[in-house]
């Protein structure tokens, strides 16, 4: 007792009880010491950059976590196999062709490693999320093919098919596309994806999915279906509002799923309970999906009618962000963000110019951005 007591009677006179007593016990955790030491916190920075849901996780996944607290004794087995057959079940598959992993990160690089080993070769759209191809050419000595995107910064189909060889072990693509956002149409993708998986293993990174119109009309997880050489893989990280809690999964053949899982260093257990519970819980929870594709749309809308209004390059958008071009702006664009607390992605050249993703954030932050962008725009 007496050490609780000097305990809050050292608080009380440096100040720091006072300042603490104003906040949650979440919001003390995370407080900056120097708001907590009676000095003024820095505003908090708007991060527009990584294409994270800023309305998520849904009520339902939050609840979830909290229930699964009292199983965190437990090894997560049934919660594995609960998540499994959840999304086989979805999908028209066995709980056998589910692979899931520390986001979709962890699988990319399961892929990279197993076809990039011996110095396979893997092809690719450029530029694309580039994680799979550079730990395979990193860690396997894959030799790492890039296609350019077209003129309207999507994939190039007929050109990656000419860029396949004898020694091509996977075709990589990201529909839609990050940075891009561009998004190919279902019938040629799904016709490419047939044609090349005759020749070599194709795996469609299909992470944004969920914020088209009609994702399942847009999935490749059909040819998983019917047992061709493809592997689609999805993340709990973007729509779903679960970045935080590194969860994706791969829909492939069991065989694939297999030769993956024995490279994984987590074995099978590498996902936390309240992970897999929110994951349960985000999946049953399709309104809380419907809800953040029409407040992304509307976001993303607003953000391209304001470049279109003045005259500011950008792709067209399918995602929850926007590639800009920066022909218009000054060099030092990402750092005169962030003196405003802004926070973009990086500046990328493409074709020439310089362009910067720009992920949707809430009503608010988005008027703060393209308040921040008619200041630096240059005429």
């Amino acid at each position: 007792m007496s050490h609780a007591i000097s305990r809050r009677a050292w608080l009380r006179s440096s100040g720091l009880l006072a300042a603490g007593a104003l906040l949650s016990p979440a919001a003390q955790a995370l407080a900056p010491a120097a708001a907590l030491l009676g000095r003024p916190a820095a505003p908090t920075l708007i991060k527009l950059s990584g294409n994270e849901n800023p309305w998520g996780p849904s009520d339902k996944a939050r609840q979830a976590m909290r229930a699964a607290f009292d199983d965190c004794n437990r090894y997560p087995n049934d919660y594995l196999k609960a998540l499994r057959a959840q999304i086989a079940a979805a999908e028209g598959l066995t709980p056998e062709h589910v692979l899931l992993g520390a986001g979709s990160t962890e699988i990319l690089s399961l892929a990279g490693l197993a076809y990039g080993a011996g110095g396979g070769q893997l092809v690719s759209a450029w530029p694309a999320f580039p994680l799979l191809m550079q730990y395979g050419a990193e860690h396997a000595k894959a030799d790492w093919v890039k296609v350019p995107l077209d003129a309207n910064l999507a994939h190039d189909l007929p050109a990656m098919a000419r860029a396949v060889t004898p020694a091509t072990r996977l075709v990589y693509v990201c529909n839609p596309n990050n940075p891009t956002g561009t998004v190919l149409p279902a019938a040629p993708l799904r016709d490419f994806c047939q044609r090349m998986a005759r020749q070599t293993t194709v795996l469609v990174d299909e992470a944004y999915l969920e914020y088209l119109d009609d994702p399942a009309a847009n999935s490749m997880a059909d040819l998983v279906r019917t047992g061709q050489n493809v592997i689609v893989l999805r993340t709990f990280s973007k729509i779903y509002g679960l970045a935080g809690l590194r969860l994706g999964y791969a829909l492939a053949a069991p065989a694939v799923v297999q030769r993956l899982s024995r490279l994984a260093m987590g074995w099978a257990w590498g996902q936390g309970v309240p992970a897999l519970a929110a994951a349960q819980a985000s999946l049953a929870d399709q309104e809380f999906v419907r809800s953040s594709r029409r407040h992304t749309r509307a976001g993303r809308e607003a953000l391209q009618s304001w470049l279109t209004q003045h005259s500011i390059r950008h792709a067209p958008a399918a995602a929850n962000f926007v590639f800009v071009s920066l022909e218009q702006f000054p060099a030092s664009f990402p750092d005169d963000l962030l003196q405003r607390n802004l926070q973009v992605g990086r500046v990328q050249e493409v074709n020439g110019g310089k362009w910067s993703r720009i992920s949707i954030g809430t009503p608010e932050q988005m008027k703060q951005l393209t308040a921040a962008m008619a200041g630096l725009r240059q005429a």
